[in-house]
C-alpha cells in the first residue's frame, strides 16, 4: 500500500491561490500602507499661552529642585530663575489680556450678583442662612459649595455631605 499523499494541482490553481493571498494581504494591510498626513489642529492663542505657562512653571519647579539638591550653583540659579519668572509674567499678562476680551455670560453675572448679595448681608451684620449655589439658566447641574459634589437643579440638600443648598433668586 502506498500511503504517500499525492497533490494534483495545476499551475492555474496555484496562481489563483497566490493571487487571492496577495489580494487579501493588500486589503488587510491597507491601513498600515496608507500613511495619512494629519494636519495638526490649529490651537487658539489661549491654548498656546496655557501650554506655555505650564511648561514655564514646570521648568521653574525643576530649576528650584536642582538648586535645592545642590546640582546648580547660586550664580547660575538666580539669573535663570529671573529669566523664567519674566517669561511666566509675560505669559500671565497675555492670558489676562485675552481674558478681558471674552464676553461675560449670564451665569457669571448670576454668580457675581449672588456674591454681592452675600457680601451685603455680611456687611449689614446678618449671616446668610444658607449657602448659595450657581445654577445655569437651563437648569443644568451645579456643585455643592461645601464639598464640591455635583448637585442637580431643584436639590435642596447635597447628597454627598448633606449641606443645605439654595438657588439664587
Amino acid at each position: 500500500m502506498d500511503y504517500s499523499l499525492h497533490f494534483d494541482m495545476s499551475i492555474g490553481s496555484i496562481l489563483l491561490g497566490l493571487s487571492l493571498l496577495i489580494l487579501a494581504g493588500l486589503v488587510l494591510g491597507q491601513p498600515f500602507l496608507a500613511q495619512k498626513k494629519r494636519q495638526p489642529r490649529p490651537r487658539s492663542r489661549k491654548q498656546q499661552l496655557l501650554t506655555q505657562k505650564e511648561a514655564v512653571l514646570e521648568e521653574i519647579r525643576a530649576l528650584d529642585f536642582d538648586y535645592d539638591t545642590g546640582e546648580i550653583p547660586q550664580e547660575m540659579y538666580e539669573p535663570k530663575r529671573d529669566q523664567l519668572m519674566a517669561v511666566a509674567t509675560e505669559t500671565l499678562k497675555a492670558l489676562d489680556a485675552l481674558g478681558t476680551e471674552a464676553p461675560v455670560d449670564d451665569v457669571a453675572a448670576q454668580i457675581e450678583a449672588a456674591i454681592n448679595r452675600i457680601r451685603a448681608q455680611r456687611r449689614s451684620g446678618e449671616e446668610p442662612a444658607v449657602a448659595v449655589t450657581a445654577v445655569s439658566p437651563q437648569g443644568q447641574a451645579s456643585f455643592c459649595t461645601q464639598c464640591g459634589a455635583k448637585v442637580d437643579a431643584g436639590d435642596k440638600f447635597c447628597a454627598a455631605c448633606g449641606h443645605q443648598l439654595a438657588v439664587p433668586v
